[in-house]
């Protein structure tokens, strides 16, 4: 079983369009190499800092999403167990941070 933890008083309570959203701060992505679902890979600075406009939007996951073989996917996709998205990306402070609106 997977937990995933928000810190209530860190997170801010937002109504929109009719709904209520916990909203919290969250670091994407440090800059370096990071393990990932086809081995290590080296995530540049400035590659972090060209894509900040693309993570807005992106689905955030109860669990990494996996195809009908287990093989993982992508969290944009039909199997994924979505419970919030990104908003507001940027980079600051040499990381990729994004709000998680849940």
């Amino acid at each position: 079983m997977e937990t995933i933890l928000l810190n209530a008083a860190a997170a801010r309570l937002v109504s929109k369009d009719g709904r209520d959203w916990r909203v919290a701060n969250m670091t994407l992505i440090v800059p370096g190499v990071l393990a990932g679902s086809k081995g290590a890979l080296l995530y540049p600075e400035e590659e972090c800092r060209n894509s900040v406009k693309e993570w807005d939007g992106t689905p955030v996951t109860m669990f990494h999403p996996t195809d009908a073989w287990g093989m993982p996917v992508s969290a944009s996709h039909p199997n994924a167990k979505q419970i919030g998205f990104l908003r507001n990306t940027k980079f600051e402070g040499g990381k990729l941070k994004a709000e998680g609106w849940f």
